[in-house]
């Protein structure tokens, strides 16, 4: 009977959420503390499957959670845990596959996913691609996401705990790990490898914190999300763009991360148990996996690897998907900072509308991957990057019909090859800043 009451609960969130816009505004505190209530209850009710590995110094309130070293010890590889807090008071996890040494690779990860996303295609992952070509390797998980679910004064389950977007992500949860990374390693400088949201993370560090230019000797930034106003009358963007400060204020500020969308919504539609998953079959044995990555940027070949089922997807915050949507506004273009109206606009940024983030700040050398049929990526918003980074080194799409926002991490056959791509692009760099250092120290 549990799965049915689970079942039973989330459609009466759901029917709260798509009925909430015919509420009348007196409502919506009332409505926000029953969603909230509800969506708590929901993750707390979640089946979790695995208990972190107890060598692990994971804080006690997360010992339930399972750490992304679990999938890397699995591969063979070595593997660490390491924690930060921001100056704002969240403790982010970072995973490792450790070569000390040896230059330093940092992944940023991906909105509804923790850095779990980066090994799940085994030794085929991009993580182990790095490894295996002589990088120290980070794995980041921004607030929210993974274990980087504590504060110094809240808990999970307080509305303020999820009270941030991808522009915190950027401004204090990116720099904090850099700074931790680099203290431990003891190097100059890494470079940074983000998908989806954490190319996004990137871009914002770039307009915010231009000193980190020092810090990170490169970034490499698959299918990067910023400008989405050129989104081609995107089903899925035209979605998320209504629900723009409109129905997201009748909205808790968290979407809790659970195996709920896979174990109840998978089973039901696709007849198939966790067992099937192990085969790795792509997603066009099911139509219901085919249907969300087609919706979610045209996915092609996508596996989901049966581990990846309790860490993905992670937890959610409503800042996040409403700045994405005010993104895919196609009346107002620009890779824009939040906005929260006229007059807390007025007292945040000193005018009536958010700026844009000015990446012409940053002196990185920038490179993008990007696929035919990703509707995260429209040709105007990397001309865009194009002419404003200073530095900007390469745009490289896919050659195949197919290939979306999920294949950079999920497709077994095709994503390696971009791999391969990246790890050349990555060491030709690392070979003309070698050189240019050298002709310093010589000419010194």
């Amino acid at each position: 009977m549990r799965p049915l009451c689970f079942n039973m609960r989330w459609a009466v969130v759901f029917l709260l959420v798509t009925g909430s816009e015919a509420l009348p505004p007196a409502y919506s505190i009332a409505l926000t503390n029953v969603l909230s209530n509800l969506l708590r209850r929901a993750t707390r009710d979640t089946p979790v499957a695995g208990m972190a590995p107890k060598t692990e110094n994971i804080p006690k309130e997360l010992a339930h959670l399972r750490p992304t070293t679990d999938l890397i010890s699995k591969l063979g590889l070595p593997a660490e845990g390491h924690y930060v807090t921001t100056e704002d008071g969240y403790t982010l996890r970072m995973d490792r596959i450790p070569r000390p040494g040896s230059p330093v690779a940092f992944l940023g990860n991906v909105l509804s996913c923790s850095s779990a996303c980066f090994v799940a295609l085994g030794r085929d992952s991009i993580a182990s691609r790095l490894y295996d070509a002589g990088y120290d390797v980070w794995l980041g998980n921004w607030r929210g996401s993974g274990l980087s679910l504590k504060h110094k004064y809240l808990k999970p389950s307080q509305r303020e705990f999820w009270n941030f977007g991808f522009h915190e992500h950027g401004s204090m949860d990116l720099p904090a790990m850099v700074d931790y990374i680099l203290g431990v390693t003891r190097e100059p400088s890494l470079t940074f490898i983000g998908h989806s949201m954490g190319s996004t993370a990137f871009l914002v560090t770039a307009a915010v914190r231009p000193e980190y230019d020092k810090l990170i000797n490169g970034a490499f930034l698959m299918g990067p999300v910023g400008d989405l106003s050129h989104h081609n009358n995107s089903a899925l963007l035209k979605t998320v763009h209504s629900i723009e400060n409109s129905t997201a204020k009748a909205l808790p500020l968290q979407f809790p991360g659970s195996d709920f969308m896979i174990r109840y919504l998978g089973g039901m539609f696709c007849r198939f148990n966790v067992p099937s998953l192990a085969q790795n079959e792509p997603n066009k044995r099911c139509p219901l996996l085919r249907a969300v990555g087609d919706m979610m940027g045209g996915a092609g070949y996508v596996v989901y690897p049966v581990d990846l089922q309790y860490y993905a997807p992670s937890g959610i915050s409503m800042g996040e998907v409403n700045h994405y949507a005010q993104l895919s506004n196609p009346g107002w273009t620009g890779f824009r900072k939040y906005n929260y109206g006229r007059r807390k606009n007025r007292e945040i940024y000193g005018q009536d509308v958010p700026p844009d983030y000015d990446l012409t700040k940053s002196r990185t050398p920038v490179y993008v991957y990007t696929g035919k049929t990703d509707v995260w990526t429209p040709p105007q918003a990397i001309n865009q990057l194009h002419t404003s980074f200073k530095n900007f080194r390469r745009a490289f799409e896919m050659p195949d019909k197919v290939f979306g926002h999920f294949d950079f991490v999920l497709n077994p056959t095709r994503a390696p090859v971009l791999y391969d791509l990246i790890l050349q692009d990555m060491k030709e760099l690392r070979d003309e800043q070698y050189f240019i250092g050298n002709r310093k120290r010589s000419a010194n």
